[in-house]
């Protein structure tokens, strides 16, 4: 009971006293003895409840190590539960969901094959006749809403066909808000009938049912506060207005838009791996309809670039990531360029198209800065710097991934990747308060930031640089110069076709 409590207020308000004093209280009861020394019969309640929470604190605070924990747990949860069990099949599909968040997809294919041996969801109107039964344990325990809870995700949502398996879905979840407002699967509830009115809408065509997903969906944003109204209905009410405005083109779908894309680039319950996402269709928009929040959003994209990186402990996991996003990853620098030379603004321009450029060279260039400088200022500093950078250096050089990582881990039994990524991210948390450090020593106030205009345009000292932009509506050519400001060559349309032509045909010789 006193897990739920605590999980109740995780949702509301996130807190790491809450998660921790959660988990101490579940790992003592999976080691009591139950009868004859046996498991305790509480163990399999125990599991479920460190999943969710798990699960729970990945999308509430986003880190990559957090989600590692969440794979940890549902993997224990899965070894220690029946793969006859009705929610065995749901747990499978979560584990690879989030095994999916992970770059390189690492063990989803083995989910999968699990998951096809297990047994599906129950249909909606069987869920509707148990609902009574199952809100009658007091207080509700994870066996008996399980089942509730995972057929309301979208991930089982999305796969539905049978509108009348969708219209018993939608009766369900409407009769399980008027019915039980105030119980677990509430929020849940609120959630799953905007995604289920999208299904009917996607199946049907109808238009009607798109309205009343948007309306729930609002009405859900407006009258809760729990984690699912600060991310999940929010950025299911993206999908719903972009989908509204692409057809119909109201004014008032694109002014909401623009206001949930700024609110969810500033929020800190959504994880980096999704702000990224939420970036790049934020830049789509505004640019496509000339909004006035372009510049911002564009911002936000390249920083969430940067970001995104994080998610991939070693420069091979990482390398993978680029070649697999290589089409967004290499247009929105060159977009943003472009915007900026339709501004007149070169200088920002040229410091775009370097930055973009550098994506990853610039995370190895800060592992062999130079610290003789910082060491004539504060020697202590620059070696604990010089010490976290060779460690970092050593991990993300790494060919293969690798335990022997961290004799202070506190998750035994967790796979070579989750432990990279988990001592991976120390090593950057230790890093940038070095950074911070270093950054507030007289003379330093520049230092690993990104480099100003003049520090590139030293670069032309022995004659002049060239620089060509080619994005998705024209192609520029800026020419870098010491001593005077960089000049523009304007080319026509058809300069990418020909220049590409010309190309082929010189190789071709």
């Amino acid at each position: 009971m006193l897990v739920v409590s605590l999980f109740t207020h995780f949702v509301v308000a996130p807190s790491s006293d809450d998660y921790e004093e959660a988990m101490t209280i579940l790992d003592r009861i999976l080691k009591f003895p139950g009868s004859r020394d046996g498991p305790s019969s509480f163990r399999e309640e125990a599991l479920a409840w460190a999943a969710i929470f798990a699960r729970t604190r990945f999308r509430a605070y986003g880190k990559p190590e957090h989600l590692e924990h969440a794979i940890y747990c549902i993997h224990t949860l899965l070894d220690g539960t029946s793969i006859e069990g009705p929610d065995h099949a749901a747990t499978i599909k979560h584990l690879s969901f989030l095994e999916g968040l992970r770059l390189d997809g690492t063990n989803t294919k083995d989910v999968l094959s699990i998951l096809s041996k297990s047994g599906k969801l129950p249909l909606f109107h069987n869920l509707i006749a148990s609902l009574p039964k199952a809100m009658a344990v007091k207080p509700s325990l994870m066996k008996t809403l399980e089942k509730h809870i995972h057929a309301l995700q979208a991930s089982y949502i999305n796969q539905l066909t049978d509108m009348a398996n969708i219209k018993d879905g939608i009766k369900y979840s409407q009769h399980l808000l008027v019915s039980y407002p105030r119980s677990r699967l509430a929020s849940v509830a609120l959630l799953g009938l905007g995604n289920l009115l999208h299904c009917a809408f996607q199946c049907t065509h109808k238009i009607g049912y798109l309205n009343k997903a948007i309306s729930a969906t609002q009405d859900g944003i407006n009258t809760t506060d729990s984690l699912d109204s600060h991310v999940s209905l929010p950025v299911t009410l993206i999908e719903l207005l972009s989908t509204h405005f692409r057809l119909l083109c109201h004014e008032e779908d694109l002014h909401e838009l623009m206001q949930l894309f700024s609110t969810m680039a500033y929020n800190s319950s959504v994880c980096a791996h999704d702000r990224f996402p939420i970036s790049f269709e934020w830049v789509s928009f505004a640019c496509c309809f000339g909004h006035p929040s372009a510049p911002t959003a564009y911002g936000h994209a390249m920083s969430w670039m940067q970001t995104s990186l994080t998610f991939a402990p070693t420069l091979d996991k990482q390398h993978s990531w680029l070649v697999t996003m290589h089409g967004v990853l290499h247009m929105i620098p060159l977009d943003y360029a472009s915007y900026h030379i339709d501004t007149g603004d070169l200088k920002q321009a040229i410091k775009i198209l370097e930055q973009g450029r550098a994506l990853l060279w610039s995370q190895m260039h800060r592992l062999h800065t130079s610290i003789d400088q910082i060491w004539l200022a504060n020697s202590n500093l620059a070696d604990k710097f010089s010490a976290v950078n060779r460690e970092l250096e050593t991990l993300t050089m790494a060919l293969s991934l690798s335990n022997d990582v961290d004799g202070n881990n506190d998750l035994e039994g967790i796979d070579p990747y989750s432990h990279t990524v988990v001592r991976k991210q120390k090593l950057l948390e230790d890093c940038e308060k070095l950074i911070m450090q270093i950054q507030a020593l007289s003379g330093f106030d520049t230092f690993l930031k990104p480099p100003t205009f003049n520090s590139l345009r030293s670069a032309a000292s022995h004659g002049p640089v060239i620089m060509i932009s080619h994005c998705n509506w024209q192609l520029d050519i800026l020419i870098l110069l010491h001593n005077s400001p960089p000049s523009l060559i304007p080319t026509s349309d058809n300069f990418y076709i020909c220049a590409n032509t010309l190309q082929d045909r010189l190789l071709g010789e």
